[in-house]
């Protein structure tokens, strides 16, 4: 296929997921133009939502961006590089492309982005769940987008984006429909009419707006969100495009514009921080990522993680390959590669892991379930866990934090990293022990430390060093 043949295809498909788009957005009019119409107004509860939560995440884009693309590189085919990039550019225009090589987005993605706490992930697989981390970016971007290609299969491909110019479409339409018009159109929604209404409907929606005092131009404005009304986008920029040649499926770009309270060069600073604080340690509880590179104005640096082949340990000695599950020891090597000078440095940690729950343990997956059934969102769902801990091949030994696969900031009071599902706050920065679910972890962690130490006692430092 020649290259003016790739694009040609690629246009196709992104026009295929256009009318997607286009539909979903007139579905959301519809919902918001039926809300005036029957005095129900949920559209001011999302916007509340939408902004509480974003302030909750504030500081930790970055460290959702990255927990996002490594869910899907679970997902990703056998041969996947699994690879994820951060590039900041302040010129042309300041701006953050994340960009992974998993799977691209699909109709459910797209689907769940678009709504509040709507994830499509399963609780047992994924990092987040929750349906609420990319509402983190609205900290650093009024405008975020998506890029990705077409899922293998599948001749749909999803360029989209938020602004909070669909207000004034969106504005238009609920003036024409109280003009007396049954079918407003506009092209921003494409060219079907958003809404066919009968003069009955358009009675009863006049006198909503009577009966409230609604001013339109108002009320769109002030309480409705407009990242719930994605817009399609056409062409990719050359960033953005050259991310997509060079093996990335999907790219989300945020013009840094400072969000809803800041300004650019504050959120430039801030993306610029919370990037310096992805360091070697960070990568050691994701087991799918390979490669994560990280461009700030043009330098650039690499990390990358990879695993020694690892043993079961099982209570007091070492079980040979094939064992039965328990324990696990593995030893994570992480490098740094500075991209302008070619020095390696490299990091090494071992880690104990062991599964909770499952098919396989009826005991542990009861008390699991008994464990969650109080907590909110899709959590009730889970029946499997894994812990870890970490321990880093060092003379000195470092402060060790807790972990929700990404770091919180909680320090161990110890020179390890635990590492566990638990269930933290919305922005995963702070954990309550007093949480039964979280209280059944820590016992979970508490076991696996004895075998870790038990492993070292019993092989040697030197032996379980070599894992």
């Amino acid at each position: 296929m020649t290259p003016e043949e790739r694009r040609e295809l690629g246009r196709q498909r992104r026009q295929a997921g256009r009318r997607i788009v286009e539909e979903q957005t007139r579905r959301q009019v519809r919902t918001f133009l039926d809300e005036l119409r029957n005095r129900t107004a949920h559209y001011r509860t999302i916007a509340s939502l939408r902004g509480q939560v974003a302030q909750e995440y504030r500081g930790r884009a970055v460290m959702e961006l990255l927990q996002n693309a490594h869910d899907v590189l679970a997902v990703a085919d056998g041969d996947d590089p699994r690879r994820i990039s951060f590039v900041l550019r302040r010129s042309p225009v300041p701006e953050l492309l994340v960009a992974n090589s998993g799977r691209p987005f699909r109709h459910e993605d797209f689907s769940g982005i678009c709504q509040l706490a709507q994830s499509p992930k399963d609780p047992n697989e994924s990092v987040g769940n929750k349906g609420l981390g990319f509402q983190s970016v609205l900290e650093l971007s009024t405008r975020p987008e998506v890029w990705s290609t077409a899922p293998a299969g599948i001749d749909v491909s999803f360029a989209f984006g938020f602004d909070p110019g669909v207000r004034d479409p969106i504005a238009r339409v609920a003036g024409a429909l109280a003009q007396g018009e049954q079918r407003p159109t506009d092209d921003e929604f494409g060219s079907e009419p958003v809404v066919e209404w009968a003069e009955k409907q358009i009675s009863e929606y006049l006198e909503s707006l009577e009966a409230g005092a609604i001013d339109l131009r108002e009320e769109v404005d002030r309480y409705l969100s407009p990242y719930v009304f994605p817009r399609p986008l056409d062409e990719p920029s050359d960033h953005v495009a050259g991310l997509l040649a060079d093996g990335h499926v999907t790219v989300i770009r945020l013009p840094l514009d400072g969000g809803r309270a800041g300004g650019a060069d504050e959120a430039v600073e801030s993306v610029r921080e919370q990037l310096e604080g992805l360091d070697e340690a960070a990568m050691v509880f994701l087991p799918h990522l390979s490669v994560l590179r990280i461009e700030v104005d043009e330098e650039a640096v690499e990390l990358t993680r990879r695993v020694e082949p690892d043993l079961i340990v099982a209570g007091t000695r070492r079980e040979p390959d094939g064992a039965a599950p328990g324990t696990r020891h593995a030893r994570v090597l992480v490098g740094r590669t500075a991209a302008d000078s070619g020095d390696v440095t490299e990091r090494s940690f071992h880690v104990w892991s062991r599964i909770a729950g499952g098919p396989d343990r009826p005991e542990e997956t009861e008390r699991i379930a008994a464990a969650v059934r109080h907590l909110p969102n899709r959590w009730p769902e889970v029946r499997k866990v894994e812990v870890a801990v970490a321990v880093e091949e060092t003379r000195e030994a470092r402060r060790g934090t807790f972990v929700i696969f990404l770091p919180t900031g909680m320090e161990t009071g110890v020179g390890a990293h635990v590492n566990a599902p638990f269930h933290g706050s919305l922005d995963r920065t702070k954990i309550d022990f007093g949480d039964e679910y979280n209280e059944l972890l820590l016992e979970l962690v508490t076991d696996l430390v004895l075998d870790a130490v038990t492993d070292l006692v019993v092989n040697g430092p030197a032996e379980a060093w070599r894992g």
